[in-house]
């Protein structure tokens, strides 16, 4: 069994890289396993490790995430049609 509860409501923050700069709501009112999903399989490493999943009950930093993640019972996506095709669209960063 998780400690969280994956069908919670969930946002994915991301912390800014320098003070004074706001921080940017990457996603909003997403499920924690989507949210967890979002970070670990969509966020470049550079944002990935600025992120918080904030739920009603915690705040999930990048170690707890990728904890998480990485349990054998977290539900991992199915393959997305543009990864079984090689046809995936470039990352870029939020802050760029």
């Amino acid at each position: 069994m998780l400690p969280i509860n994956l069908e919670m409501r969930a946002d994915v923050v991301i912390i800014p890289p320098h003070p004074g700069h706001g921080a940017v709501m990457a996603r909003r009112g997403v499920s924690a396993a989507s949210a967890i999903r979002y970070v670990v399989e969509q966020l470049p490493s550079d944002e990935r490790s600025r992120a918080v999943v904030r739920t009603a009950r915690a705040l999930l930093f990048i170690d707890e995430i990728e904890a998480l993640y990485g349990l054998p019972e977290f539900p991992k996506a199915a393959p997305s049609r543009s990864a079984l095709t090689g046809s995936a669209q470039p990352k870029c960063s939020l802050y760029a």
